[in-house]
């Protein structure tokens, strides 16, 4: 009984031919299998070191891997969290600045995040954060 479990779960014997083969086909240059290939362009072509250059095969033919353009929308938009950035930081900071002087803290992280909002499309935001930001910080240094 053990016999006949043995022999339906043995793997089948490979040859020393098929053996050779399989080493053949895994040391041919991916470049080469691609460029047989009717269906498959290659990337890119894989050099070999002191290996003679080949010309390229009339039916090969290379994509270039270039990243589509970022919409416009999408652009600068880390700025534009620093403008909102800037007005809820100068805004918490005014509020802060008649409890505590430690409020100024918040007042000049709300300028460098206004300063960096500067480069967005939301101006008069960051511009507002700038303002309520230094009032915060002559507020909490002169008040308290």
């Amino acid at each position: 009984m053990n016999d006949a479990l043995n022999d339906a779960h043995s793997e089948p014997e490979t040859t020393k031919d098929e053996l050779a083969e399989l080493v053949e086909t895994a040391a041919t240059p991916m470049a080469e299998v691609v460029e047989d290939s009717e269906q498959l362009a290659p990337v890119a072509t894989i050099v070999e070191p002191n290996a003679a250059p080949r010309k390229a095969s009339a039916k090969t033919t290379f994509r270039a891997s270039v990243p589509p353009p970022v919409p416009a929308q999408f652009q600068n938009m880390a700025a534009k969290g620093g403008a909102v950035t800037a007005l809820i930081l100068g805004f918490m900071a005014i509020v802060g600045a008649f409890f505590s002087p430690l409020s100024a803290f918040n007042g000049v992280l709300g300028l460098v995040f206004g300063i960096w909002g500067l480069t967005s499309n939301l101006k008069v935001i960051s511009q507002v954060g700038l303002l309520l930001s230094l009032v915060s910080i002559v507020i909490s240094v002169f008040m308290n």
